[in-house]
């Protein structure tokens, strides 16, 4: 995202967590077995596998606040290609997570800087709990994709 603030991960780790990471094995919602007890890294980082050293959240990437890193809000926000262009997903990292004001806060920033709608998911990505963004994102988005 071009302007983008430059942000690091600090002593974020949701992405040791969360995402599945095949090349070591990692299934979803599950820490990864290198991850180092909370700010203290990766025990791999030097040659950890190509999906996370290119890994970068919806946070990352500059959208929302600086208070809305995934370990700060609770929520893991992750912009994937789609069918039809890219689009945010959502899920709880800890906490209230997206059910919480914090959580809904954080979504509700990155889909107004992104200007695309979230689909807001479970923790494993198997059942969408709602998608949030601007009303007008929102409905075009039900539109293209039918939901």
């Amino acid at each position: 995202m071009e302007g983008a603030p430059m942000r690091s991960c600090g002593e974020c780790s949701a992405c040791c967590r969360l995402p599945e990471i095949a090349e070591i094995g990692k299934p979803a919602s599950t820490p990864c077995k290198h991850l180092c007890p909370i700010g203290h890294g990766c025990k791999i980082y030097e040659g950890r596998p190509s999906t996370c050293s290119n890994y970068e959240c919806a946070w990352l990437l500059g959208h929302g606040a600086n208070a809305d890193r995934p370990d700060r809000s609770g929520v893991l926000i992750e912009l994937r290609q789609m069918r039809r262009g890219d689009g945010l997903f959502a899920k709880s990292y800890s906490g209230e997570g997206v059910n919480g004001d914090h959580g809904r806060a954080a979504i509700d920033r990155a889909t107004k800087s992104a200007s695309m709608a979230c689909i807001v998911s479970d923790k494993n990505d198997m059942e969408i709990i709602r998608i949030d963004g601007p009303r007008q994102v929102v409905r075009r988005f039900r539109k293209v994709y039918g939901v």
